[in-house]
Parts: structure tokens; C-alpha cells; sequence
């Protein structure tokens, strides 16, 4: 049985990661509500206005990184969204809104409600395009998330309520982004000319073939592991004794710090090839013995797995968030006189819905009608989580 754009489109959202959208139920919306009511990975959040739909999504874009939806319905339902969506744009986050249109047949006839979203949208969006046939939906709807994400900003989605609800033979389609945010450096020459503006000097990137001081740099041992030197002066004669080279403080090339300055790359070459010959203990216990300063470059995992971690309290046990997720970083604050409580998972969207609810004298009654009528959502069974405090 083929499935309605609204179906398609709702699938699309939800592999995207999309998990809520934000906005006000009308008519020219009602396939596309309709499709969420059904699907059990997606939730409709209703708010007051189309503003707050549009503010909601932006801060909820800000939170997590990730892309955000906001709908609004024909006529002064999506008008309502600009002032949202204009603060979404301007401060950089990733949000689709959704603009319903007046019936297809309508569009240019002066009928009751209409607008032109692609012109009234243009100035606060990095996209915006009207869907005007089912097959259309999919491409439209790809290139809007898309850009949305890259660009970081806001795209729209024009959709009259009539095509919504036609039938679509598209499949719904996988965006294939990944979703890490990637990093654009200014050229060297750039930050040269930028520090020299406000009277600074710009250090380039450490390279550490090319150094400006050897005897303070990385090295790689036998055995795959990373470590710093840090060797003043007066104790070069003692690294070189150390690592079985004293035939280089008789080197003209390293006869002074000068000297070993501009010829850096040479002496980080040689030491390169000492340093890989041995393992990372035997160049302990020879730095140790020769009191040369120096650090081991520890990876994520050795981190991780440091008992110092643990036995500090700075790593503690966490309840609440399954068989995955067993540790978490313990809170830096503390109350004179109260003891910290057990560390535990960040409550669910909507998980204190019922609780705070009947704080504010809300009969449970009153709130299974609520539920009912899908105003909150339901929230899947979990293990428990904190109603206030934690970690």
C-alpha cells in the first residue's frame, strides 16, 4: 500500500534523528500531524503559539547540536514563525521549519490566508521551496536538512495540506551526513596578517619535525607510546650521556642553545631515531636517572582506565542509564554539609510529566485525558531517574 507524503516526510524527519517537532495543529497540517500521531519515534510538542514553536526549536538546536523541526499551518499560522526563525538564522543552529500552504488549486487566486512563504522566509533562511507534487517531497525535504546542518541555519519546507496527504511513491531517504561538526581554519598567512592588526604576534601550529627546540618536544618509542621532553640547558649534557649520544655535545651543529635552535630539525631527527630504538620503560628508568624532565602522552584509554580516576571520586557509578552507560564524571560541586547523592541518568523528555502535573492539582483523571488526547506524550518505561538534584 503506497504511504502519503505526510507519511514519507515523517519517516525522513525521524531518520534524520529528528525526535519532536514543535508547533500549532491546524487543517493544512493535518496529514502531517496525522503521521506523527501514528509513528511511536516521533513526538508532536504543542505549544501556544507558532513563535514559541520556532524559539523552542532554536534552543533545542542550541542543547543538543542537532537538528530541530517547527511547523506552522497556512497563513498567519507560519507568519507567526519569522520572529523565531529569525533568531534561529542569526544565532547559527540547525532548524527545519515546516510552512503549510493554502490547497495547491488555490496558490495565486487571492484565496483566504494566502501568502507567499518563499519570499516572506528568504532573509532569515538559508533554503526555502515549495513542494508542489508528492515526488517532489523527498529531494526537497533531503537538500532543506541538509543545508540546515551545513550551514548551520534555517531552511523551509513549503507544503500546500492538499499534496501532504496525496499518495507518494518515494521512499523515504537517509541524508548521509555525518553529523560531527567539521572545522575551517584560517591559512597561516591570514592569522599573520589578523595578529599583526592588533600589534600580536602569531605562533604557528607546533611541528614536531620541525621544532624550535628539540630538547622540548615529543617523541615516539619502540613500543608505540608518546612522551615530552623538557630539558633546560644545563642538563642537555645529561640527556645526551642518557640516551647513549655523548659524541653530540662535541657536534659543532649542537655546540650552544643557539646553535641547537637553528639547527633543530637535525638534532630532533637524530633524537627520533635514539628515542624509537627503545621501549618506553628502559626510557623511564634512563630519564629518571639523569633527572630529566619528561611526560608520557596518555591516550583516551589509559585515561579511561586510571584507578587514580575512581579512587578520587572523580569517576563515579551511575544508575539509571542501562547496561552502555555505567560510569559518569562526578559533579565538582559541593554544599558544606551535604553529602552528594548517587549519580544518575538526565530525566527523559517529558518523564515528571504526570508528577508535575499533580503538584500543580491536576486530578489523575485530568492527566489520562491528557494523555489520551496526545497533549503530553507518553513516555517509554525506564529505569528511574532523579525528580531533582543528582550528579
Amino acid at each position: 500500500m503506497a504511504k502519503t507524503v505526510s507519511e514519507v516526510f515523517v519517516e525522513t524527519l525521524i531518520e534524520a534523528g529528528v525526535r519532536r517537532v514543535y508547533g500549532v495543529a491546524g487543517d493544512s497540517l493535518n496529514g502531517l500531524t496525522d503521521a506523527i500521531r501514528k509513528s511511536n519515534q516521533i513526538d508532536w510538542l504543542h505549544v501556544r503559539h507558532e513563535e514559541t514553536a520556532a524559539f523552542a526549536a532554536g534552543a533545542d538546536a542550541q542543547v543538543t547540536g542537532k537538528l530541530a523541526v517547527c511547523a506552522g499551518s497556512c497563513g498567519p499560522g507560519n507568519l507567526h514563525l519569522i520572529n523565531g526563525l529569525y533568531d534561529c538564522h542569526r544565532t547559527r543552529v540547525p532548524v527545519l521549519a515546516i510552512a503549510a500552504q493554502i490547497p495547491s488549486s488555490e496558490i495565486g487566486s487571492s484565496y483566504f490566508q494566502e501568502t507567499h512563504p518563499e519570499q516572506l522566509f528568504k532573509e532569515c533562511s538559508h533554503y526555502c521551496k515549495l513542494v508542489s507534487q508528492p515526488e517532489q517531497m523527498s529531494r526537497v525535504l533531503g537538500i532543506a536538512m541538509r543545508t540546515a546542518i551545513t550551514k548551520q541555519g534555517v531552511a523551509v519546507v513549503i507544503i500546500p495540506g492538499d499534496i501532504a496527504l496525496r499518495h507518494c511513491n518515494s521512499p523515504s531517504l537517509s541524508l548521509g551526513l555525518d553529523h560531527l561538526t567539521s572545522t575551517t581554519l584560517p591559512s597561516s598567512q591570514t592569522l599573520e596578517k589578523a595578529a599583526a592588526l592588533c600589534g600580536a604576534q602569531f605562533f604557528p601550529l607546533h611541528d614536531r619535525k620541525r621544532p624550535p627546540n628539540a630538547t622540548f618536544n615529543v617523541y615516539q618509542s619502540a613500543d608505540d607510546q608518546w612522551f615530552l621532553i623538557v630539558v633546560q640547558p644545563k642538563d642537555w649534557p645529561a640527556l645526551a650521556n642518557a640516551i647513549g649520544r655523548p659524541e653530540l655535545l662535541t657536534d659543532p651543529r649542537f655546540a650552544d642553545t643557539a646553535k641547537q635552535a637553528a639547527n633543530s630539525t637535525q638534532l630532533t631527527a637524530i633524537l627520533d631515531e635514539v628515542f624509537r630504538s627503545q621501549s618506553l620503560p628502559h626510557w623511564r628508568e634512563a630519564l629518571d636517572r639523569a633527572h630529566i624532565t619528561y611526560g608520557v602522552v596518555h591516550q583516551p584509554q589509559d585515561v579511561i582506565n586510571d584507578p587514580q580516576l575512581p579512587a578520587n571520586d572523580i569517576i563515579v557509578p551511575l544508575e539509571g542509564a542501562g547496561e552502555r552507560l555505567k560510569l559518569t564524571v562526578s559533579s565538582p560541586i559541593k554544599v558544606h554539609g551535604v553529602s552528594k547523592v548517587t549519580a544518575q541518568r538526565a530525566p527523559e523528555l517529558g518523564e515528571h510529566n504526570e508528577e508535575v502535573l499533580k503538584e500543580h492539582g491536576f486530578t489523575s483523571a485530568e492527566i489520562d485525558g491528557l494523555l489520551a488526547s496526545g497533549v503530553i506524550p507518553r513516555v517509554p518505561n525506564l529505569e528511574p531517574a532523579p525528580a531533582g538534584g543528582g550528579e
